[in-house]
């Protein structure tokens, strides 16, 4: 449970934001105001968003049943991170746009993670459980073991079609199959990604809800 002053602080911010003052400002106000906290700090600025964002992104969500059949397209080191976030005991929270996120996660520890690597069998498993048509890995080609790493979804995708991209650029690639194929639904928490796709799933939050929902922490206001 969050402790009190946090969540003061979360409507403060909210309330900022919602009339239109800058975020980096809005959050250093809010945050010198309530003696915040680097993580406290970190909680404000991934899981609290302006109303109208917010509400823009919940109404783009769809349900598990959703994904079968058509195609999904995972931003995989987003969700890998997350995933192992929760294993690791660090705090999960379910943000007031309803996607599920931790505030720690670095595409820059991806590297050589072995417990990060140890979640892909979990991660292609639920995949196949939700039955799409084909799922679409895409893969920061600037992470160190990229290739490798998709070489082991690969090999461990025996119920899935699957397809792996290295891109430079994670966001752009899937915001663009986003935009150019009406049958993909995007799975990220990267609030980017999250604006410009027309429909989301939330993945990483599906499987901690599955696996590990005792340590979601609810933030939505």
């Amino acid at each position: 449970m969050l402790e009190k002053h946090i969540l003061e602080a979360a409507r403060d911010y909210k309330y900022l934001l919602d009339r239109g003052y800058p975020q980096q400002l809005s959050l250093i106000f809010v945050s010198n105001r309530w003696n915040l906290s680097k993580e406290e700090r970190m909680i404000l600025y991934r899981c609290i968003h302006p109303s109208i964002e917010a509400t823009s992104i919940r109404e783009k969500h769809l349900d598990p049943e959703s994904i079968r059949g058509n195609i999904l397209v995972i931003d995989t080191y987003n969700v890998l991170l997350t995933l192992k976030a929760s294993v690791e005991c660090e705090e999960i929270f379910l943000c007031d746009d309803g996607i599920v996120r931790d505030i720690l996660s670095s595409r820059s520890k991806a590297s050589k993670d072995k417990t990060l690597y140890s979640l892909t069998p979990i991660l292609v498993s639920e995949i196949a459980h939700l039955a799409p048509n084909k799922a679409i890995f895409i893969v920061d080609k600037q992470v160190s073991m990229s290739k490798e790493l998709c070489n082991n979804i690969k090999s461990l995708a025996t119920n899935l079609v699957v397809e792996t991209i290295l891109a430079p650029k994670t966001d752009k690639e899937i915001i663009k199959l986003s935009e150019t194929n009406p049958d993909v639904i995007v799975a990220s928490s990267d609030i980017l990604i999250l604006r410009d796709s027309p429909r989301v799933f939330d993945l990483a939050g599906y499987i901690i809800r599955r696996r590990w929902s005792k340590k979601l922490i609810n933030i939505r206001l």
